[in-house]
């Protein structure tokens, strides 16, 4: 039965074999509803946090790195991954366009290629991409491939 505050009402503990059991104190029961209600209250936080967390993870993957950058468009990229000039020699123009961030993923953790490009170019790509710094175009998308939420 429940009182008129919507709460169970107190009743005596049944006696076990062994001997009888003491009812719980009015403040181990007011502690008892306390940490359900806090119990509640943080599932409640995990499903609203959790969507959040899957939104992060599909915007890594949506995220795009231009190699090089705008401003140095006219550049191209060495072995190492350093920006030369045009017609250096071991040196490759860069993309047509940015280069996605799954493809980069696989690229750094795996060695594949990257989709329409040779071996050697997708790892001077990959080279370039490593040495961009914070403040730098792309390195946001970078760091957040590298550590995933």
């Amino acid at each position: 039965m429940h009182g008129e505050d919507g709460q169970p009402e107190d009743r005596p503990d049944v006696a076990s074999d062994i001997g009888s059991v003491e009812a719980p104190s009015r403040a181990q029961k007011s502690s008892r509803r306390d940490l359900l209600r806090l119990s509640a209250l943080g599932g409640a936080a995990i499903i609203t946090i959790r969507p959040g967390m899957a939104q992060a993870a599909a915007s890594v993957n949506m995220c795009t790195i231009a190699v090089p950058d705008a401003a140095r468009s006219t550049k191209w990229i060495k072995s190492d991954g350093t920006l030369v000039s045009k017609n250096t020699a071991n040196s490759y123009p860069g993309p047509t366009s940015p280069l996605k961030a799954a493809d980069i993923k696989n690229a750094i953790n795996y060695n594949t290629s990257y989709p329409g490009y040779t071996s050697a170019q997708s790892s001077a790509y990959t080279n370039y991409i490593k040495k961009l710094t914070q403040g730098t175009a792309g390195f946001t998308c970078f760091a957040s491939i590298q550590n995933p939420a």
